[in-house]
């Protein structure tokens, strides 16, 4: 199963519209995580790394392990809650 990196733009409101652009994929994590750093660290050169746009975007980028576009899609739509506080990963 192949890594995908997403564009993920969505609205500050719980249960928003999310909006999802395919970055690339990849056969192995460390070439996906490579990239999403390094989006990561351009957009916060540029200032927008996850934080509200003019119009209240926020802009994030994900990497997902998933079978296909269709299934990594899905898991990035799923609403998860927070983690309680107090609780390591």
């Amino acid at each position: 199963m192949p890594y995908f990196v997403y564009r993920v733009r969505s609205r500050r409101v719980i249960g928003s519209i999310r909006d999802f652009e395919r970055i690339d994929a990849f056969s192995n994590y460390r070439e996906a995580r490579t990239l999403a750093r390094r989006m990561r660290r351009k957009m916060a050169a540029d200032d927008t790394k996850a934080e509200d746009l003019d119009d209240g975007q926020v802009i994030a980028i994900r990497v997902v392990f998933a079978a296909d576009e269709a299934q990594a899609e899905g898991l990035l739509s799923e609403h998860r809650p927070p983690r309680p506080l107090g609780e390591e990963a």
